[in-house]
């Protein structure tokens, strides 16, 4: 009885925690037409993390500029100097979201059983790692693209052009 308890609370935190991609990515059929950049995390060197749409990066100036949305605020930009990034992660695409397999695979299983002891933790485990490797779709990170190549996922891949007034994106 304990071991289904914990299963069941396993399940349902997976499930009820699963993240989502951020609403303005385009599905992956649809990159070339999207008019937004892509959504980026960046661990800065103050032990601060901005989380955003990335605007562009200008190289000349040394700067990233993305657009930020603080909770119970208005979206806002920000800039800061390219030399303060340790490390970011970009996200270009919506994700499949695979997480419902995880608990309607656990409970196919309980037609299997006396074998429902092997058969719901391989299904467990198998529909976990499905749907953990799913959320790293289309995502890459400082490991795979400097930032030279990072400006391609930009809304302004050429830099932010001199006409765009920020404050109101």
């Amino acid at each position: 009885m304990k071991t289904s308890l914990l299963i069941t609370n396993i399940i349902l935190t997976l499930f009820l925690t699963s993240c989502s991609s951020q609403r303005f990515l385009p599905l992956a059929e649809d990159v070339g037409q999207n008019p937004f950049g892509a959504y980026i995390e960046v661990n800065l060197d103050n032990s601060g993390i901005a989380k955003g749409e990335l605007l562009g990066i200008d190289t000349v100036q040394n700067t990233m500029t993305l657009l930020v949305w603080p909770k119970n605020s208005p979206r806002k930009p920000i800039t800061f100097p390219l030399k303060q990034i340790r490390g970011y992660k970009v996200q270009y695409a919506k994700t499949p979201n695979y997480s419902w397999t995880i608990p309607v695979y656990a409970a196919s299983t309980i037609s299997h059983g006396f074998l429902l002891i092997f058969t719901m933790p391989l299904n467990l485990v198998t529909t976990i790692i499905v749907s953990v490797n799913g959320k790293r779709n289309f995502t890459y990170s400082n490991k795979n693209v400097d930032l030279q190549q990072l400006k391609m996922f930009a809304r302004y891949p050429g830099g932010i052009p001199p006409n765009v007034v920020l404050s109101k994106l």
